[in-house]
């Protein structure tokens, strides 16, 4: 007997195919570098992103689609405005025609740059401690008589400038809010682009391989989500890996997704969001922590430009959640 389907009438009609576009973006006329953000935005709100190359082109691959949850009938005539780092550029695309892909350069003027030294050079004339770096800190300890008061003096030339922040068990931002249970989505050990960065770390074993996947990221300069984004946001590892840069959490969750996709077993192996203490302010931090053959969990601060050592915990970072991509764990006081 043949099963017969039967077109449901009073159903609502699902979305059409999204449209599509592609090009290259231009600033002052000459095509940016990678990592600028562009938006679609339809009354005032943004229904679809993608980012631009090493040479300014997008939508290439992957395809730039707008709306990302597809169109809405109401939605045909249209006119969608592109914003590039938070910047309008001089093109519109009106919806004619559903499901098409169309090449569609893109222009703007004053664009902020993504090249990181210039980042680079206006967070140091905004946060002029910030090249007082934790590395610091530790290369002056002693290993066998660190004290903690250096550790707090040292941090406290680290943030000189910086407003406290808590980092909250709550996410709110452009992916929207997440509760704690979800936080260990941004840990993404099979995701591509991270096994193909871990696959350049396989002739490495336990110690020599944690070293390997930290000195990966070591170079990645620190910048702030609203010097891209325009608000705080949470990267997933493949977006921190395709702009080589991002704040701690954004590096944490990539060397934490590094190290899983390479083999190092879970439960030797935690993405910590918290707190540092300076001189009695809490300030929001994250960091990775391993957990060596000794049994003690060592830190891996990925803030610092250069490997300095093994060095555990110090008593000023505090966990709030523990993560990794299958497990979480809240830590309370």
């Amino acid at each position: 007997m043949k099963t017969r389907w039967k077109r449901n009438f009073g159903a609502s009609s699902p979305p059409s195919p999204p449209c599509a576009i592609y090009g290259t973006l231009y600033n002052d006329e000459q095509p940016v570098g990678q990592g600028v953000i562009i938006q679609a935005v339809l009354d005032g709100k943004a229904r679809g992103e993608t980012i631009t190359d090493a040479s300014g082109k997008f939508g290439y691959s992957p395809w730039f689609k707008f709306p990302e949850e597809g169109l809405d009938s109401s939605e045909i005539g249209s006119a969608f405005e592109f914003w590039a780092n938070q910047v309008k550029c001089d093109e519109i695309y009106i919806v004619e025609e559903v499901g098409k892909r169309t090449r569609l350069d893109l222009h703007a003027t004053g664009i902020p740059s993504n090249d990181p030294e210039e980042i680079l050079n206006e967070l140091k004339s905004e946060l002029s401690n910030i090249t007082t770096t934790i590395s610091q800190v530790i290369n002056s300890l002693d290993d066998s008589q660190a004290s903690l008061n250096d550790i707090g003096s040292g941090l406290d030339k680290l943030v000189e400038g910086m407003e406290p922040r808590h980092i909250p068990l709550t996410v709110s931002g452009k992916r929207g809010r997440y509760s704690i249970n979800y936080l260990s989505e941004f840990i993404t050990p099979y995701a591509k682009a991270v096994e193909d960065a871990a696959a350049t770390l396989t002739d490495k074993t336990g110690d020599d391989l944690v070293i390997a996947a930290f000195n990966m990221i070591a170079p990645y300069p620190y910048i702030r989500d609203d010097r891209i984004w325009g608000y705080d946001r949470f990267n997933l590892p493949h977006e921190t890996l395709n702009m080589q840069a991002g704040d701690c959490e954004d590096t944490s969750f990539l060397l934490a997704s590094l190290l899983i996709s390479a083999g190092v077993p879970r439960d030797r192996v935690a993405c910590v969001l918290g707190k540092v203490s300076i001189s009695g302010i809490d300030y929001g931090h994250a960091w990775v922590e391993y957990k060596r053959d000794d049994g003690n969990w060592y830190l891996l601060e990925t803030t610092l430009d250069e490997w300095v050592g093994w060095q555990l915990v110090p008593a000023e970072y505090s966990a709030q959640v523990r993560l990794t991509d299958a497990t979480w764990e809240e830590i309370h006081d």
